[in-house]
């Protein structure tokens, strides 16, 4: 099953090796044809079959370790792109040979990796990105299957499959407990990654084939055995979709337990931006009005840091703490207004609705009928004493009902007025739009200018 050049060259080298030892018994079963070559150049009896063989093998096997030294440039070039790609987390299936390794590979990726029941059924190195993809995104690596007694040759042959445990973040140590010996195949992957130097890598033990283990009584004593003694374990059966959730999971929490969240606001000129915030973070809530999203979004600290250098600043409300917290502290302080009760406030001559959408959006949607127009980024102007408009709107004592068209900018922008001295004020749930879906009265243009 070998397909890769390094895989080949690994195979071979076992083969001669497994070969060198033996070839006196088998020039033996050759008979005395076997066991003589002629000599030539008078250099004596000639050289025996046996000798040139295995001659012949240690060039072998020096030249195919020399192709496998040259390849391992290449397998470091292709793992430090792996790396490059950003916060791509890495976990390595590892474990005794046969203990369903490339099984749990199909259901936890989706790939078309080889499955059968035998012995070194896996000798390629497969790589596959967690399905469905998920934050961080993580890569799953199928190595090759252990077994007692492993060579040291061995090991360095099957070399370039087994450094995928050295690279990964975690290992899930697959073991067959349908094996009466399973305890000693944990024992002989353990002392094989030691040879390694893989032992320090975080590890998860996954008991396999728990659906093989006789009737459910069984399975169910030693379900309990096993978390018994391994508290920290997974026993469960590649075969099941349920299972196989859970081990996800499992993953997907060992990976996001340092993850940081951040909460901006995203206009929707910054197509780019936002993009790489929705491949690259797990965006947690998103709330959009006309100017853009407010985005609470989760991810690692460098993602954070990189893409925080290229959000916005906000003139208006500079963010000096996470939005949710802006939004929930401005809404202690403020009255909001259901839908109902500024519907009846519509009439009375006391009262000034205060529309605090941009000018594009009042020109494409309208706006309440006798609402005044004061733009967000322009609230300070409209409440200094010295505006032009102060003594009339502002300054006249009336209330004011802001709307936007999402209820947390203008409730953000209420609380705002309210810490430049203006009351009474207050904003409507809901914004412009749950107005006009209400049906309730829309002017088609803004009925007052500003400077």
């Amino acid at each position: 099953h070998a397909r890769s050049r390094a895989a080949r060259a690994q195979v071979e080298i076992a083969r001669l090796g497994y070969m060198a030892p033996r070839l006196r018994e088998m020039a033996k079963l050759a008979g005395p044809q076997g066991r003589q070559r002629s000599g030539t150049g008078g250099r004596g009896a000639g050289e025996s079959h046996t000798e040139l063989d295995k001659r012949k093998i240690r060039d072998r096997i020096a030249e195919l370790q020399q192709d496998i030294s040259a390849m391992e440039g290449e397998r470091q070039t292709q793992r430090m792109r792996r790396k490059e790609r950003q916060d791509l987390a890495h976990v390595a299936l590892v474990g005794y040979t046969n203990a369903g390794k490339s099984t749990l590979m199909r259901a936890l990726t989706g790939s078309e990796v080889l499955v059968e029941n035998k012995l070194f059924a896996t000798l390629d190195t497969t790589v596959r990105m967690l399905q469905p993809e998920s934050v961080p995104q993580v890569l799953v690596s199928d190595t090759v299957g252990f077994i007692k007694n492993l060579p040291h040759g061995l090991v360095a042959s099957f070399k370039s499959t087994l450094e995928e445990a050295l690279d990964a973040s975690l290992l899930l140590h697959v073991i067959d407990v349908s094996d009466p010996g399973f305890q000693r195949q944990l024992q002989v992957t353990d002392q094989v990654l030691a040879e390694i130097g893989a032992q320090a890598v975080p590890r998860l033990h996954v008991f396999n084939k728990l659906d093989q283990v006789g009737d459910e009584a069984a399975q169910s004593d030693c379900l309990r055995t096993l978390q018994a003694q391994d508290p920290g374990c997974l026993v469960m059966s590649a075969r099941e979709e349920t299972a196989i959730a859970g081990l996800r999971q499992t993953i997907l929490a060992f990976f996001r337990k340092d993850l940081q969240e951040a909460e901006w606001f995203v206009p929707w000129s910054e197509h780019k931006l936002r993009a790489d915030i929705f491949s690259q973070c797990e965006v947690l809530q998103e709330h959009c009005d006309a100017q853009g999203a407010l985005l609470r979004i989760r991810g690692t600290r460098a993602t954070i840091d990189h893409l925080a250098s290229f959000i916005p600043k906000d003139p208006v409300m500079p963010l000096t703490k996470g939005y949710t917290q802006l939004i929930a502290e401005a809404r202690s302080k403020i009255t909001t207004l259901t839908l109902a009760q500024a519907r009846e406030k519509f009439n009375d001559p006391q009262v000034v609705f205060v529309d605090i959408r941009d000018v594009r959006e009042l020109e494409r949607e309208g706006m309440i009928p006798g609402a005044f127009h004061a733009p967000r980024g322009m609230l300070e102007f409209w409440v200094d004493p010295e505006s032009p408009y102060y003594k009339d709107i502002f300054g006249s004592g009336k209330e004011f009902v802001l709307y936007c068209a999402s209820a947390w900018r203008s409730s953000l922008a209420t609380a705002q007025l309210q810490e430049m001295g203006l009351r009474p004020v207050c904003h409507m749930e809901g914004g412009f739009k749950a107005w006009k879906e209400a049906g309730f009265p829309v002017a088609e243009k803004p009925q007052h200018p500003h400077p």
